[in-house]
C-alpha cells in the first residue's frame, strides 16, 4: 500500500469520525425552535449572508461566503485546497420549485478554477458540478436530500483554444518524476475530429445529503456523491482521486 493511499484512508476515517460525532450530538441535543432560514446553509435569506467551512474528498479544506440576493437565490465565493492543488470559484444556488416549507427542488452549481494541477501536466483546469436535488425538511430542523448531477472538467487552455482566444499544445515529458502525470493526461484526452488532444471529460453523479441544526444560526451538513460513467463507477480517468465526492461542514448565518 502506497503512502498516498494510506494518507487518503486516514483522511476518510477522520472525516467520517467527525461526522458521526456531530450527528450524535445533534440528535441528542435539546430540540431548538425551528427557523426556516437559520437551518438553511444554501440560502441565508434575502440580503443576508453566511460562511461555511468544510472538509472532505477531494478537498481537505474549503471555505465559502454566501450572499442571498433573494430568499430562493444566493451566490457563494469559494476557496479551498486539495492535497495537491488549490482552487477558487463561485457557487450558484437557486430554488427551482417549492410548494411549501417542508419540501423543495433546488439546483446548485460550483464553478472552480485550478491554477495548477500537478497530476495533469501542470495545466490550469476548470471544473463545474451542476446538480439538482430534492430536499425534505422536518420540524426539528433536519433536512434530507438526494439527487443527480454532472461533473465536467477541462484544461483551461484547451477551453481558450475552443473559444478561439489562443492556441496551446500539451508537452509530454520523459522525466520519471512526471511519468504518472503524463499517464493521467493521456487518460483525460478526448479525441474528436478537429480537436485531437483536447483534455477534458464528463461524469455523472448520484448524491445524498443531510443537514442538522447545531444551535441558532449554526448548521452541520454532510453530502456524499458517487462519481460514475453512465451506470458504472468512474475509473482512473476521474480527476479527483477516489470516485466519490464527500463534504462535511458547518455553516454560520449572519
Amino acid at each position: 500500500m502506497t503512502s498516498r493511499n494510506t494518507t487518503q484512508q486516514k483522511h476518510i476515517f477522520h472525516s467520517l469520525l467527525f461526522s458521526f460525532f456531530v450527528i450524535f450530538n445533534a440528535v441528542f441535543a435539546q430540540e431548538a425552535k425551528k427557523d426556516h432560514y437559520s437551518f438553511d446553509y444554501l440560502f441565508p435569506g434575502k440580503q443576508k449572508s453566511s460562511i461555511t467551512f468544510s472538509t472532505g474528498i477531494p478537498y481537505v479544506a474549503i471555505a465559502e461566503y454566501s450572499y442571498g440576493f433573494a430568499d430562493r437565490f444566493s451566490l457563494g465565493l469559494l476557496a479551498g485546497t486539495t492535497p495537491k492543488v488549490e482552487g477558487y470559484g463561485i457557487r450558484i444556488k437557486s430554488v427551482l420549485f417549492q410548494k411549501n416549507s417542508d419540501s423543495r427542488i433546488y439546483a446548485k452549481m460550483p464553478i472552480l478554477y485550478y491554477p495548477q494541477t500537478q497530476d495533469l501536466g501542470g495545466e490550469p483546469w476548470l471544473l463545474t458540478w451542476p446538480v439538482v436535488n430534492y430536499e425534505k425538511s422536518y420540524n426539528n430542523g433536519i433536512r434530507l436530500s438526494y439527487g443527480i448531477g454532472v461533473v465536467a472538467a477541462a484544461c483551461a487552455n484547451d477551453m481558450m483554444d475552443v473559444l478561439g482566444i489562443g492556441t496551446h499544445e500539451h508537452h509530454s515529458t520523459e522525466d520519471e518524476h512526471h511519468e504518472e502525470s503524463h499517464h493521467d493526461m493521456e487518460n483525460m484526452e478526448l479525441h474528436s475530429e478537429g480537436d485531437e488532444g483536447f483534455m477534458g471529460d464528463v461524469w455523472n453523479t448520484v448524491q445524498a445529503g443531510i443537514t442538522l441544526p447545531l444551535k441558532t444560526k449554526w448548521v452541520f451538513q454532510a453530502e456524499i456523491a458517487a462519481v460514475m460513467k453512465g451506470v458504472k463507477i468512474a475509473g482512473s480517468e476521474w480527476v479527483g482521486g477516489p470516485p466519490v465526492i464527500l463534504t462535511l461542514g458547518v455553516t454560520k448565518r449572519f
